[in-house]
């Protein structure tokens, strides 16, 4: 028996697409277009999908692929200094919540390896989508009776036809119809999907029952906040939190106080993330006097530096120059701190060039 395929590309219109592997590869059965909103109302898509299926499938095993629109997708550029995939994954996330100011959660992500940088650090093109978003589409596909296999997006297989060296920005923005190329990308989704956001929905249907086990985490949530905050408690004091509710309202005024400009949706993960970030900063400080060498370096006459910054990825430095001569000389100076450091950006402004330049903090 030929194995089944259904593809439901879901974008302005919702597709609908029958397709059978033969010997000479993918051949579509049968095609239909749903009205609009079809795609994320389960009944309507139930509806359709019952129209849509000859009752002879009823019993035929189908693999299900689901495509997102590109325009509802985030994409992001990492570089890491390493290559190693179980590395990449315990970044990436980090990465993520990092950049996106907006949302606590961690979003649904794949990735692709772009070609390395100049200095042999790997970079990837990360491919994500908001966990809350994704998690109410398959909940519409599920009043269907559909649970995906793959979740990819045929869109950003046409932009990526000629590559990744091919991707741009405009294209991310403004995506290419595929209409015509619909059968050549299905076939090369079915023998290996471009990226797979399935890997990344895990326990998107377990939810309710981890909120349950998380009462059971509200000591461990105190004693990460206790940790976090420095701040000495008795158990006396500890005592008058008697019930859960007023351990976590107690935990989440604590947390507003010290993070005030964060909007707070997860403890757990908001907390981690906080821990995480401020340990990786601790060990990227160990060992490295970087105040009293800076303090060494004296900037040649016209350069004004109004901001210096430290993460992960090395120090960021930022400020004004009277003319490129002095910014390169300014720039041959910082290695006796940082390695290799490379002027980032300029621009003009106020008769002035406005600077960033960064690099990797070298140890004694």
């Amino acid at each position: 028996m030929a194995a089944k395929f259904l593809f439901i590309d879901i974008g302005e219109k919702t597709n609908l697409i029958l397709a059978e592997k033969t010997k000479e590869g993918l051949r579509i059965l049968k095609q239909k277009r749903l009205p609009d909103g079809g795609g994320s109302n389960g009944k309507a898509l139930k509806d359709g999908l019952g129209e849509f299926l000859p009752k002879k499938l009823s019993i035929t095993p189908l693999m299900y692929y689901l495509s997102l629109s590109v325009k509802e997708l985030g994409f992001r550029v990492i570089e890491v200094p390493f290559k190693e995939e179980e590395k990449l994954k315990d970044v990436i996330p980090f990465e993520l919540r990092q950049r996106l100011i907006d949302s606590s959660e961690e979003p649904v992500y794949d990735f692709l390896r772009l070609p390395s940088s100049k200095n042999g650090n790997t970079k990837v093109l990360v491919v994500y989508s908001e966990k809350e978003r994704l998690k109410g589409l398959l909940k519409g596909l599920s009043e269907a009776g559909i649970e995906p296999d793959v979740i990819t997006s045929f869109g950003l297989r046409k932009i990526l036809k000629n590559g990744l060296e091919s991707l741009t920005f405009e294209d991310l923005v403004n995506p290419p119809e595929y209409e015509e190329q619909l059968l050549e990308i299905l076939q090369k989704e079915v023998r290996s999907p471009l990226i797979n956001l399935k890997k990344g929905v895990i326990d998107l249907t377990l939810q309710s029952d981890i909120l349950k086990k998380r009462i059971r985490l509200t000591e461990v949530l105190l004693a990460i906040l206790i940790l976090l905050l420095g701040v000495s408690f008795s158990l006396t004091i500890l005592k008058r939190y008697n019930t859960i509710s007023e351990t976590k309202a107690w935990i989440t005024k604590e947390f507003k106080k010290e993070f005030p400009q964060e909007r707070l949706k997860d403890e757990v993960l908001q907390l981690r993330s906080h821990i995480k970030e401020l340990r990786d900063k601790r060990d990227l400080l160990k060992g490295i006097p970087v105040v009293e060498r800076l303090r060494g370096i004296k900037p040649p006459q016209g350069i004004v530096v109004d901001e210096v910054t430290m993460d992960l990825k090395g120090m960021t430095i930022k400020g004004e120059a009277v003319d490129l001569s002095g910014l390169e000389a300014f720039r041959e100076g910082l290695k006796s701190l940082l390695i290799e450091p490379a002027i980032q950006d300029t621009s003009q402004f106020s008769g002035k060039i406005r600077f960033t330049i960064s690099g990797e903090v070298k140890a004694e």
